[in-house]
C-alpha cells in the first residue's frame, strides 16, 4: 500500500493499505478526486470514482524478532467488502529497513474488483513514510512521507484505464494495523471502512 498511504486500505493499501477517501461520482476518464495509496487499498482509490457500502473487521497476530525488515515482493492484495472482492497486485516492491517503509509500484499487476462493482485498477510511482513495528505484532503509520504515487482504474469492461489521479490522501488519525511473518513470507493487514486489506509479500 507512502506505503503509508496505501497500507491503510492497504494495502492501500491502495499498501496497505490503506484510511480511505471515496466520493459518489460515476466514473469517467478523468477523476475529479485523489486517491489514497498506502493507507488506501486500491479498491478504496476506486471508490473515489464509484461509491460501495462499507463494513470493518481487523485481524491480528503477534510476531517477534525483526523478520519485516528487507526487501519483499508483492504476490497477492485481498480485500473483502459488502458485495466486493478485490484480489491481484502482485509484483509491486515492498522495502522496510529501521524506521522506514518504502514502496516502488513499479511492475505491480492491475488488482481485479468484482462483485457490485466490476473493474481493475493499478497505482503507479513511489512513496516512503516513517514506520515503528511492535514485537507484539503490530505496526504504525504516524505521518505522511513522500509520494508521487497515482491510481488508475477503469469499470464495465471499459477498453483501457482512466486518468491516472494523485493517491496522496493521509488519515489524520495515522495507519495502524497487524503483520504476520515466517521470514520467508510476510503480510500486511489494516482495517478500513470498507473492510480488511491485507498485502501478502514474499522475500526477495
Amino acid at each position: 500500500m507512502v506505503v503509508s498511504t496505501r497500507l491503510k486500505a492497504l494495502l492501500g493499501a491502495g499498501f496497505v493499505l490503506l484510511s480511505a477517501c471515496s466520493a459518489n461520482s460515476s466514473h469517467t476518464s478523468t477523476a475529479a478526486t485523489s486517491a489514497t495509496s498506502l493507507a488506501t487499498s486500491p479498491a478504496t482509490a476506486a471508490r473515489a470514482s464509484v461509491s460501495t457500502p462499507a463494513t470493518s473487521s481487523a485481524p491480528a497476530e503477534a510476531a517477534s524478532g525483526s523478520c519485516y525488515t528487507g526487501s519483499w515482493v508483492s504476490t497477492d492484495y485481498a480485500q473483502q467488502s459488502q458485495g466486493e472482492t478485490t484480489h491481484g497486485g502482485s509484483g509491486f516492491h515492498l522495502s522496510i529497513s529501521s524506521g522506514e517503509m518504502t514502496v516502488d509500484f513499479t511492475g505491480m499487476q492491475p488488482v481485479t474488483l468484482s462483485g457490485s462493482v466490476e473493474g481493475q485498477g493499478i497505482f503507479s510511482g513511489s512513496e516512503q513514510a516513517p514506520v515503528t513495528f511492535s514485537p507484539s505484532g503490530t505496526f504504525t503509520i504516524v505521518a505522511k512521507g513522500t509520494s508521487n504515487v497515482t491510481f488508475e482504474s477503469k469499470f464495465n469492461g471499459a477498453a483501457s484505464f482512466g486518468d491516472p489521479i494523485p493517491a496522496n490522501s493521509f488519515p489524520s488519525s495515522g495507519i495502524h494495523g497487524s503483520y504476520r511473518c515466517s521470514g520467508s513470507t510476510l503480510s500486511l493487514t489494516v482495517p478500513t471502512p470498507q473492510g480488511p486489506t491485507t498485502w501478502t509479500l514474499a522475500r526477495s
